[in-house]
């Protein structure tokens, strides 16, 4: 009887000390560039339970700083050279990413001094620890169209939409006037639907170098739905436009365009019409990104950036579920004058990596109300 209560007692210890072997808490010094949705996914471990360990109110993160990790892989991967790739015509850091499940933001790390637009056919890259064999080029993957969407999507073909140049055209708020009539008329949105169920903002507009972050981010898990903030149609969906990884613009009712850069994927194609909330993307970090984000803008046609953070309904959110502090806002027509809007200069910080370790910007209100006292829709 006692052999037999030792051996049970050694059936449930040994996979107790087997799990302990495989998992321990380590230190980790936080790197610069580091975010903590990247260390915990390195780690295989909840951000929850790295922010807890470490009484982090914050998701920001100083380079040099020693983070508990408990429960962590021993056998972590490490961001070192694992093979080699050599370049296809039509490759970017954001397609070859994609093809082997890495970010892109952990490709370039691997190939300093390699400049994207110098990407050549036959250029060999390294390729990181964590990459996978490719599969072959993914296709895109759009839902069926209707038989009245593939009217529009040929319309849109034959208008020019859904090229480069189109997508650069509509970033710099010069649009054809064909373009106009095909998102038919409209009158600037009185607000805007939050493009992430449960995404939480982190940066805010007129932020980065010389103010010149024209968007705000709004961070959420990889693979969540990104929605289209008001109803429109795809002008661009593709990811030539350097910096912006996976990129999806809205032209809507009147001219002026929604921009959703870093998607991890695109679920619609150029020409197809959307409504207010459908999805149009997946949450990811293509590009420039440092963590699975959307940079979202609103441009008018005219080229103005303007802050859309006031505008939105349900109203944004913080990490930790505090609403985004903004001024109440009611236009009936035009832009209200509180919103800020900024000429597009000749070069905006779009190449630059979207810095999500650092402090969340807030906007600068005049006269700034509780969400709730302004508008009672739940955010969802």
């Amino acid at each position: 009887m006692r052999s037999f209560l030792v051996a049970l007692v050694l059936a449930f210890v040994a996979p107790v000390r087997l799990f302990a072997q495989d998992r321990a808490e380590i230190r980790y010094e936080v790197a610069a560039g580091d975010t903590l949705w990247e260390i915990a996914h390195r780690f295989d471990v909840p951000v929850s339970t790295i922010r807890s360990a470490n009484a982090l109110r914050t998701d920001a993160l100083q380079p040099g700083r020693t983070l508990r990790i408990p429960g962590a892989r021993a056998a972590a991967p490490q961001q070192r050279p694992l093979g080699r790739y050599t370049i296809e015509d039509g490759d970017t850091f954001t397609s070859i990413a994609a093809r082997h499940g890495v970010g892109a933001h952990a490709l370039v790390r691997v190939n300093p001094g390699i400049d994207e637009r110098e990407l050549r056919a036959g250029m060999e890259i390294a390729l990181p620890a964590d990459a996978r064999a490719p599969a072959g080029r993914p296709e895109p993957r759009a839902r069926p169209l209707g038989k009245a969407q593939r009217r529009w999507v040929s319309r849109a073909e034959r208008l020019g939409l859904g090229t480069t140049r189109a997508a650069s055209a509509l970033l710099a708020g010069a649009l054809e006037p064909a373009w106009i009539r095909l998102a038919g008329p409209g009158r600037p949105p009185r607000t805007f639907r939050w493009p992430i169920r449960r995404g939480w903002f982190v940066r805010g507009f007129g932020s980065g170098t010389h103010g010149g972050h024209l968007a705000i981010d709004i961070m959420g898990d990889m693979g969540w739905d990104v929605l289209a903030a008001d109803r429109g149609v795809v002008a661009y969906a593709g990811s030539a436009i350097s910096g912006y990884g996976n990129l999806v613009l809205l032209l809507h009712p009147g001219g002026w365009v929604t921009a959703y850069g870093h998607n991890s994927s695109m679920s619609v194609v150029a020409g197809q019409p959307v409504r207010r909330g459908e999805r149009i993307a997946r949450v990811g970090a293509t590009g420039r990104a440092r963590g699975p984000h959307v940079h979202f803008m609103w441009i008018t046609n005219g080229g103005e950036y303007c802050d859309p953070l006031p505008l939105f309904r349900p109203w944004g959110l913080h990490r930790d579920g505090r609403h985004v502090t903004v001024d109440r806002l009611r236009a009936e027509h035009g832009i209200p004058r509180a919103i800020r809007c900024r000429t597009r200069p000749a070069r905006i910080d779009d190449g630059e990596e979207d810095d999500l370790g650092a402090e969340p910007e807030q906007p600068e209100p005049t006269a700034a109300t509780t969400p709730q006292a302004a508008d009672g829709e739940a955010h969802d």
